[in-house]
């Protein structure tokens, strides 16, 4: 299936799920909560020298704020995901708000805790060789100007730029490797062969090997709805979070379908290491 089909299925889906924004209500107003707390930020610290002590205390305090409601929106934005997916596999046109903390339940915690926690902590991993490459690299890059005298900003940025794309690729490759990891978390937990969170990981870089590069092109296409997003201030994050989450478990599904297929002509796939 192709992306435009997946985001056709995507729109289909959404237009006959009842309860659709009760269900996501809480991602959206995080998300919206969390992009206007950013902007405001970011304009005072456009307006101001310097900070005081308790400017700094209010603003680490805010940071902190805003980190514990990322890791709270996590939890959120997998139960939504988990929901969208049972819907579209089941054909069930109607979703409600208690379905937003699906990943709070006792059972389900603790095992999505540890696959977040775990992919973030590759994704850590990964980053620290490739922000200190981005580093070396920049380093060299101003000594070679300084030593040709060249004084415009421009090359410079531009090249700090593709330096920033090509040292972090690692980094965004591996997120892509990663990205399924919630899903398959769930079907391991409903099959009763979920073994630890690194083997969900694991099933995620193996079904994700050679798509995704279609990953990616799925996320891109939705750049224009997240301009419009920025454009609003948030608001259209109303439309937008549904549609593309929604698009993302279909993109597994399919996905799932695909892998079920090699692996009956394959008889099995073979073991990887989740990092």
């Amino acid at each position: 299936m192709e992306n435009y089909d997946i985001r056709a299925e995507a729109r289909r889906l959404l237009a006959h799920l009842k309860g659709k924004y009760t269900l996501f209500s809480l991602p959206i107003l995080i998300f919206i909560f969390q992009f206007i707390t950013r902007l405001a930020q970011e304009i005072r610290n456009l307006n101001e020298t310097g900070l005081t002590a308790q400017e700094a205390t209010r603003l680490l305090g805010g940071s902190i704020f805003l980190l514990t409601l990322a890791i709270l929106g996590s939890f959120i934005q997998v139960s939504v995901s988990w929901t969208i997916l049972n819907s579209y596999r089941n054909q069930s046109t109607k979703v409600s708000f208690k379905d937003s903390l699906l990943a709070f339940k006792e059972t389900l915690f603790s095992k999505a805790f540890a696959v977040l926690f775990i992919k973030g902590l590759f994704l850590f991993l990964w980053t620290i060789p490739s922000y200190l490459m981005f580093v070396v690299m920049i380093e060299i890059l101003t000594q070679l100007m300084i030593v040709n005298g060249v004084t415009s900003l421009l090359p410079f940025l531009i090249v700090t730029m593709l330096l920033g794309i090509l040292c972090f690729l690692p980094v965004i490759t591996k997120s892509f490797s990663y990205a399924m990891a919630h899903f398959t978390l769930w079907d391991q937990l409903a099959s009763n062969t979920y073994s630890g969170a690194t083997n969900a990981i694991t099933e995620s870089r193996n079904l994700m090997k050679g798509y995704k590069k279609k990953l990616f092109w799925l996320e891109f296409s939705f750049i224009g709805w997240w301009i419009l997003v920025g454009v609003t201030f948030g608001l259209a994050a109303i439309y937008v979070i549904p549609y593309i989450t929604t698009a993302r478990a279909i993109f597994y599904q399919k996905l799932k379908e695909n892998s079920t297929q090699n692996v009956t002509e394959t008889d099995g796939v073979p073991f990887s290491n989740p990092f």
